[in-house]
């Protein structure tokens, strides 16, 4: 399991700062890049990506930024760091 930081400036709150689990499962097609959106907060966060297992990290990234992009929060998004 990796995990996803991302540091956002929060127009409400300013500075937040949360994770995305990256969980690769081998029960799911290879290419599955799958989403769980957190329930308690905003739709623009994800809490988990469930991926295949022949799924590499660039797909992941570019995965999360175009999602990133379609919820209109890119352009405040400070930092995105695999670890």
């Amino acid at each position: 399991m990796q995990i996803l930081l991302v540091e956002v400036n929060h127009p409400r709150y300013g500075l937040e700062r949360y994770r995305i689990k990256i969980i690769r499962r081998f029960n799911v097609p290879t290419t599955t890049l799958k989403p769980v959106i957190k329930k308690r907060l905003s739709e623009e966060q994800l809490s988990r990506l469930v991926v295949g297992r022949g799924v590499s990290e660039k797909e992941i990234i570019d995965y999360v930024i175009e999602h990133f992009k379609k919820r209109g929060v890119w352009e405040r998004i400070l930092m995105m760091k695999m670890v």
